[in-house]
Parts: structure tokens; sequence; C-alpha cells
């Protein structure tokens, strides 16, 4: 078995392929992120690839917004979507499709009485 600090240029392209962007190949495989780094292989390697940011469109955010059921589901399983929708004003848009809480959740709309 090869370790990371003995794995040639090609090696470690081939499990690069298997991320998306940088960030992802650094988080998911640090070990093999660093050979690269430290040989200078990341700009070859990653020719191409996005920068590891992910652009968010109006279009991307709603395909993604449809995977959940709700804003809570959907702010914990991807928290940069979500914020990058809230941040763009197209939340309430992109969003329309969850379903809503349960009940009146608003205290200021409840009888004085009942507070």
């Amino acid at each position: 078995m090869t370790t990371a600090g003995t794995m040639s240029f090609e090696q470690v392209q081939k499990l690069a392929s298997n991320y998306n962007n940088k960030s992802q190949f650094r988080k998911e495989n640090p070990a093999a992120y660093r050979r690269a780094q430290r040989k200078g292989w990341l700009p070859e390697i990653f020719v191409g690839y996005p920068d590891g940011r992910e652009k968010w469109t109006k279009e991307r955010l709603k395909e993604e917004a449809q995977k959940y059921s709700t804003r809570a589901e959907f702010a914990r399983d991807h928290p940069h979507a979500y914020k990058a929708a809230k941040k763009r004003g197209w939340l309430a848009h992109i969003c329309q499709h969850m379903r809503q809480p349960e009940g009146d959740t608003c205290l200021t709309s409840a009888p004085l009485g009942q507070i």
C-alpha cells in the first residue's frame, strides 16, 4: 500500500479526480493534498476546476432547495446555499414549495391573556 508521502503525481491526480474542487480534496484527503501542495502539483492537478467556492445562481439555489421540505432542513443540511439565498433575497422564492410550520408560531398574534 502506498502512503500519501510516497505517491507519484499520477496517483495523487487520480485521487484528486474524485473531488469537485480543491477544498473538498483538502478536507477529505488531507495527506494527499499536502503531498500535492509540497510538490507544487496543485495548479496542474486542478487546472480547469472551480476555485472551491460555489457560484450560486438563482436556478442552482432553487434546485438545491427542492431537495428539502422545510427551511430548517435546508439551513441545517446546506448552510452555504441557504445563506447565499438569504443574502440575495431569494429565500422566499426558492422555498415556496416547502411546508409551513404547524400552528401559529408567532407570539405577537396570540391573544394577550395567553402570553
